[in-house]
């Protein structure tokens, strides 16, 4: 079993999980501090398909942060999620890897997701490659 099944048999099976909290010497919890964990690394799937196809692949370099929205009424997927730069619609998580991100994200968590790189031999099909990140103590 993989990271992705792992997550999305633990989310599905469970509903709202993840409540990470740091507790301070005296017991109090401390939300000051956020805690980042990788929870999909993976390709942009349909880029060629979408306003990603005309930027210069140099333009959204690593560590550009990306926007995720959820589609429940696209024809192809019910748990599609988009992802955006401002309003520039690039692609899709790969319908693969989207069920444990859609759960999250129907259950309101903060997610964090960056481009990580890209490979020039694949950049019109799935060059660029992101990172979803799930934050707690925020």
């Amino acid at each position: 079993m993989n990271r992705t099944e792992f997550l999305r048999n633990l989310i599905v099976g469970v509903g709202s999980i993840f409540s990470f909290v740091s507790f301070s010497a005296n017991g109090q919890t401390n939300k000051s501090r956020a805690t980042k964990i990788a929870i999909l690394d993976t390709h942009m799937a349909g880029f060629k398909h979408y306003d990603g196809q005309f930027f210069d692949p140099n333009f959204l370099k690593p560590g550009t942060k990306l926007a995720l929205k959820p589609e429940p009424n696209n024809k192809f997927d019910s748990k599609a999620i988009a992802i955006y730069y401002y309003n520039n619609k690039l692609g899709y998580i790969p319908q693969s890897e989207n069920t444990a991100i859609f759960n999250l994200l129907k259950h309101n968590k903060k997610l964090l997701t960056q481009i990580t790189g890209y490979n020039p031999e694949t950049y019109h099909w799935q060059g660029y490659y992101f990172t979803v990140y799930l934050v707690e103590g925020y």
